[in-house]
């Protein structure tokens, strides 16, 4: 059963700079519209004075998180190619 996650270890040297070049890429555009929208949310909810929207504002950085934690991933897998 495939769970849409890549074993790193099976990839080649090439398939990693790709998925890191595809990764980078997804934590400029992603991490930098849900970065936006989430302190927006923060800063509205505080003139609103609605501080249970703080929370919402908070929780919309993770994804930016998630895409770090897998180019961090790919990143080492890299390095440990290298000094192999």
């Amino acid at each position: 059963m495939n769970t849409g996650k890549t074993n790193l270890a099976s990839l080649s040297i090439d398939e990693l700079y790709f998925k890191k070049k595809e990764y980078k890429n997804d934590v400029l555009g992603l991490g930098l519209l849900m970065l936006a929208v989430g302190l927006t949310t923060i800063i509205l909810s505080i003139i609103a004075k609605n501080y249970a929207l703080i929370a919402v504002g908070v929780l919309g950085l993770e994804p930016g998180v998630r895409n770090l934690t897998r180019l961090n991933q790919v990143n080492k897998a890299i390095k440990s190619r290298y000094a192999a």
